[in-house]
């Protein structure tokens, strides 16, 4: 595409070269530049950062950015400045540069604290039961629909060009709809300004990025600016009900509203209510009676806890708003798909002969203090043994939430594990201390510490015996571990498998 139809109206200042450049690629990123392609510097450049430079080098043809003090660009190179060169321009131009893939598509915004990557699964799977092909935008990863389609994801939601970016992939892959997590820091910083959501959805929201937000009420302010994108005439917010703060993200939208819950059957809010009950929990799924637009519909689902039934209903709640399709919900709410890394079960491997009873070993997400609390909350009644749980804190993250999350831990579990999860630049034993806080003294005989997480893993599950649950917290779907700036590979169920096949052998050599 052309550099002059892409940025004009966007109020950038002509510095150098020519706006008839053709540039075939968009990236803010000058790791990824490939030769023709236009460099958005984002923020101050006062001086000329090395990015810059590195980008040119890297052949880039064209580059804006705020203005800068130095010496001009080559004279090769087409300069553009604007006074703020943010997210939201960059999505801007990313929008304009893939086709306005944000208008290509139907696009379902998932945000909260937690919930968000099972509800945006369970999106896709009703409604490609439905016939509508559906990508995914998410913590896991993203997924244009096709058989190779899902890529590792870095962030809960990425920046706005690769948002435009991976639209573009899924429109052109055959896509009809979009289920995105919709991260708070996304909301704020504008990544997703281009997109206007046909259905909107909020989970919870508990302590979490606070080190970002500062406060709660900041925290429910971000998440709210997703019904501020719903489509003005035709946009459905779906809204849970049973979280404290479900009236502050709301904000001001005026539109079609479905209230969800498992307490409340009826509101006299403006909206539809849709509701469960009759909720029967079991180790391995659950039952309930799901009553909104779509009837009635009762069923067993694949999934373990009374939080997967919110998420269940949150789904099917969203899904009828894209798709009424009543029948087809019914069947698709029965072949659910297991969510990696949310109470993802191990076992030993399949060609493992003459297996033993075993402990139940699950690897779950949960990294906030409502997430650890809500997942051993499900398991506690459906573990006939001692419930056995390992979880660390991430550093360069929110420490106050470290000490709620061993106090979590101390509520539910016999045996506690606490170990590192992904230190970043943090020293692990610093991390720990914080946590330890939150450990009562009466309990401190069924700790065990050590940073060590594979060591830690090893000696959880080696604990556990038949009819015992050992709940590996923290890390669940990412297969590395973030210590320093580097990424080293570490996968919860791997070591978690190892260590149940040393109990097998253990249990058969006695």
């Amino acid at each position: 595409m052309r550099l002059q139809p892409l940025i004009q109206g966007l109020g950038l200042r002509h510095i150098s070269g020519s706006a008839d450049v053709e540039c075939s690629d968009i990236t803010d990123d000058s790791r990824q530049v490939t030769p023709g392609c236009l460099f958005i510097s984002r923020g101050s450049t006062k001086q000329t950062p090395a990015y810059i430079l590195q980008a040119i080098d890297r052949g880039a043809v064209a580059v804006i950015s705020e203005p800068l003090d130095t010496e001009p660009l080559p004279d090769n190179i087409a300069h553009y400045v604007a006074v703020a060169v943010d997210q939201r321009l960059a999505g801007r131009l990313a929008e304009r540069f893939f086709g306005e893939p944000a208008k290509r598509l139907t696009l379902i915004g998932i945000t909260g604290t937690n919930g968000k990557s099972t509800i945006a699964l369970l999106i896709q799977h009703l409604l490609k039961a439905a016939d509508i092909q559906t990508g995914v935008i998410g913590t896991i990863f993203t997924d244009d629909g096709t058989h190779d389609g899902q890529k590792p994801a870095s962030l809960t939601t990425p920046g706005a060009i690769d948002f435009s970016r991976s639209l573009a992939r899924m429109a052109d892959a055959g896509c009809d709809a979009v289920a995105a997590e919709v991260s708070s820091h996304a909301l704020e910083q504008g990544r997703v300004d281009v997109a206007a959501f046909k259905v909107g959805l909020f989970t919870n929201l508990t302590q979490d990025h606070l080190d970002y937000h500062r406060t709660m009420q900041a925290y429910a302010e971000a998440k709210s600016i997703l019904f501020a994108h719903l489509l003005k005439d035709d946009g459905t917010a779906v809204i849970n009900l049973d979280d404290a703060y479900a009236l502050a993200v709301l904000a001001d939208f005026a539109g079609d509203i479905r209230w969800t819950s498992l307490k409340q059957s009826q509101t006299d809010r403006p909206g539809s209510i849709c509701f469960a009950d009759q909720v029967e929990l079991r180790a391995d799924s659950s039952t309930s009676r799901f009553i909104g637009p779509w009837g009635e519909i009762k069923t067993t689902i694949p999934l373990i806890g009374g939080y997967n039934v919110s998420n269940t209903l949150q789904a099917l709640a969203a899904a009828h708003a894209i798709t009424n399709s009543s029948d087809t919900l019914r069947t698709a709410l029965q072949t659910l798909p297991q969510v990696p890394g949310r109470l993802e079960r191990v076992s030993l491997p399949s060609d493992n002969t003459n297996q033993p009873a075993i402990p139940t070993v699950l690897v779950d997400y949960a990294h906030t203090p409502d997430a650890l609390e809500n997942a051993m909350s499900a398991l506690r009644p459906l573990t006939p043994g001692k419930l056995i749980v390992m979880f660390g804190c991430g550093g360069d993250r929110d420490r106050t939430k470290r000490p709620l999350m061993a106090h979590a831990a101390c509520r539910h579990a016999d045996l506690i594990y606490l170990t590192s999860d992904n230190p970043r630049t943090e020293e692990p034993d610093t991390i720990i201390k914080d946590a330890l806080v939150g450990i009562p003294e009466a309990r401190k005989p069924d700790l065990v510490v050590d940073a060590d997480r594979a060591k830690a893993i090893r000696m959880a599950v080696l604990a556990g015996k038949p009819g015992d649950t050992v709940l590996l917290a923290g890390k669940g779907h990412e297969d590395y571990q973030t210590i320093g700036r580097e990424n080293i590979h570490f996968d919860d169920r791997e070591h978690a498998q190892q260590a149940l096949i040393q109990w097998a052998c253990e249990k058969a050599a006695q």
